[in-house]
């Protein structure tokens, strides 16, 4: 380590630009899991709902991240060799390792199920009655 260079802050990411659908489907490839159905909720809607335990996905999720590396690379020599995939890879294998999967099944995550039921059963209701609406007038 470069001693001029500590007390900075870097960014040590990967280079891999991609959108939050890329990014989720990398995971089930490497996981084996059927293709997913996402949904689309908005932060916004959840933070209003769910603030406590949406705060994480609002923080994560609202914006695109991209990570600027080059400041690594030219002060610390900083160079990306692990690929997302790869890197999902190595992440999913350590927590099998350690006995670290939590049961999505668990009451723990129950609230999911009925947030995404809830969600689409509104989603579907108001296409139901904005469909009604003859577009070409309006």
């Amino acid at each position: 380590m470069n001693p001029r260079e500590y007390g900075k802050a870097y960014n040590v990411a990967g280079e891999e630009v991609m959108t939050w659908n890329q990014f989720w489907k990398i995971i089930a490839e490497v996981m084996s899991v059927p293709p997913l159905r996402l949904v689309y909720i908005p932060t916004q809607v959840l933070g209003n709902i769910l603030l406590e335990l949406s705060l994480w996905c609002m923080e994560n999720f609202q914006y695109l991240n991209v990570f600027d590396v080059s400041r690594a690379k030219k002060e610390l020599g900083f160079v990306y060799r692990t690929s997302w995939r790869e890197g999902v890879k190595r992440c999913l294998l350590w927590l099998e390792e350690h006995g670290r999967f939590e049961n999505s099944d668990s009451p723990k995550y129950a609230f999911y199920d009925v947030l995404l039921a809830k969600w689409e059963g509104l989603v579907s209701s108001l296409q139901e009655d904005l469909s009604r609406f003859d577009q070409k007038s309006l």
